[in-house]
């Protein structure tokens, strides 16, 4: 095979790879958002639950009961609290799959 037959051959499989690329890039912007998956750090208040010897269990608006390790609350003290959660969590996407979701099941 010939130098020429070489560089010939090369924009062929640079095409092939920007391609590939760019549809491996629409798949994962549109099937499964991967910026759903990245943490956001959230503060809100919350109302402790409990006091246990890992920390406080806190009940707040927007995640199901996180544990704060460092707490010196009672049992139904509101607190400020700060924690990360996945996006996915507070971008209400879990709530539009559910409605997708039902749509779809017979």
């Amino acid at each position: 095979m010939s130098k020429y037959e070489q560089e010939k051959k090369m924009p062929w499989m640079w095409y092939v790879g920007l391609v590939l690329g760019g549809l491996a890039v629409l798949l994962m912007t549109t099937i499964a958002p991967v910026w759903h998956w990245f943490p956001v750090q959230i503060t809100e208040q919350g109302t402790v639950l409990a006091v246990t010897e890992n920390g406080c269990v806190i009940k707040t608006q927007t995640v199901n009961l996180p544990v704060i390790q460092k707490c010196d609350a009672q049992p139904g003290d509101v607190i400020e609290v700060t924690y990360y959660a996945p996006s996915k969590v507070t971008s209400g996407y879990y709530e539009r799959m559910q409605e997708k979701a039902v749509l779809v099941q017979p």
